[in-house]
C-alpha cells in the first residue's frame, strides 16, 4: 500500500479481514477455555504470536525483493544514528507539525482507551468473580467488536474513506465517544456503559483511526515516516498508557473520577483531532506528493 488511493481502498479491506480472524479466534475461547484452562489460553496465544514472526519476515523478505523496501531511498546512516530519542522527537515534530499533533492525539486516545478499559474490567470483576466465566464474557465482547469491526472495514469504511477527506474524519472519530459518555452518564449499569463505550472507541480504532494514522504518514518523506512510527507508536501509545494507569493505581477511583477522567482525556482526544484535521494535506495533494515522490 503505497499511496493514498491504494490506502483508500486496501487498508480497509486488510482490516476487515483481520477482524473476522479475531472474531472466529474469540468465538473458540468459551469452548477452549475450561478444557485448557487460562494458561492453555495463554499458550495458543504465545503459539499464535511466533507465527506473526514467520509471516512478517516473509512480508520483509517481499518487499525486499520486488523493489518495495523503502529503505532503498535513503541511506541506512540517517537512520541508523544511536541519540536521544526525546532530543530526536523534539526535533521531528518541529520539522514536521503533523506528527507532533499525531502524537498527542495518539496519547489522548490511549488515555481515554485505558481509562474505559481499566473501569470496564474493575466492574466485570466485581460481576462476575469467576475467571472462566470472565474470560468467556471478555471474549464475546471481542468477537462483537471484531464482528462490528470487520462490518464497517468491508462495508462501510471503504466508501467513506475512498468519499471523504481524512480531515473531516478526523473531526468526526473522537465525537462519538463523547456522545457515548454522555448518553452513558445516564443509565444505571456502569458496567454496560464502560463496556459499550470501550468497544465503540475499539470499533472506531480498528475501522477507521488505523486507516486514517496511516494516510498521514504516506506523503512524509522517508526519514520522517520511519522516526515517526518508532516514537509515536513506542513512545507516544506507552505513554498514554503508562501514565493512566499510574495515575488511576495511586488514587481512589469510583464512577464519578472514572467519568472526569474519561471526560478530560475524551475532550483532549478531540481538540488533537481538531489540530491534526488542521495540519494535515488534502487528499488530492497527499496523492500528488506521493507520485512526485516515487
Amino acid at each position: 500500500v503505497l499511496t493514498p488511493d491504494e490506502g483508500s481502498k486496501w487498508i480497509t479491506i486488510i482490516t476487515g479481514c483481520s477482524s473476522i480472524v479475531c472474531s472466529s479466534m474469540g468465538a473458540l475461547v468459551p469452548v477452549l477455555g475450561p478444557r485448557t484452562g487460562l494458561l492453555g489460553l495463554m499458550a495458543c496465544t504465545c503459539i499464535t504470536l511466533v507465527g506473526t514472526l514467520f509471516f512478517s519476515d516473509a512480508a520483509y523478505r517481499l518487499s525486499e525483493e520486488n523493489g518495495f523496501d523503502p529503505t532503498k531511498a535513503k541511506p541506512k546512516k540517517a537512520v541508523s544514528e544511536k541519540s536521544n530519542r526525546f532530543v530526536e522527537a523534539r526535533k521531528l515534530f518541529r520539522r514536521v507539525p503533523a506528527l507532533a499533533a499525531l502524537f498527542t492525539e495518539t496519547v489522548m486516545y490511549q488515555s481515554l482507551g485505558t481509562i474505559l478499559n481499566v473501569a470496564f474490567v474493575t466492574k466485570l470483576k466485581a460481576t462476575i468473580p469467576d475467571d472462566l466465566a470472565r474470560s468467556a464474557y471478555t471474549s464475546r465482547c471481542f468477537v462483537g467488536i471484531n464482528v462490528a469491526s470487520a462490518v464497517v472495514q468491508l462495508i462501510i469504511a471503504p466508501f467513506v474513506v475512498a468519499r471523504t477527506e481524512p480531515s473531516l474524519l478526523w473531526k468526526i472519530v473522537p465525537v462519538i465517544p463523547l456522545g457515548m459518555l454522555l448518553y452513558g452518564r445516564q443509565t444505571a449499569n456502569p458496567l454496560t456503559m464502560f463496556m459499550v463505550t470501550w468497544a465503540t472507541v475499539k470499533v472506531l480504532d480498528y475501522a477507521l483511526r488505523s486507516v486514517l494514522t496511516v494516510l498521514v504518514y504516506q506523503p512524509l518523506d522517508y526519514e520522517s515516516r520511519y522516526m515517526g512510527k518508532e516514537i509515536i507508536g513506542v513512545l507516544g501509545s506507552r505513554l498514554g498508557k503508562s501514565a493512566v494507569s499510574l495515575a488511576l493505581s495511586s488514587m481512589v477511583t469510583n464512577a464519578s473520577i472514572i467519568f472526569a477522567a474519561s471526560w478530560v482525556c475524551g475532550f483532549g482526544w478531540l481538540g488533537s483531532a481538531l489540530w491534526l484535521s488542521q495540519i494535515i494535506p488534502s487528499k488530492k495533494r497527499a496523492q500528488e506528493i506521493v507520485e512526485e515522490r516515487q
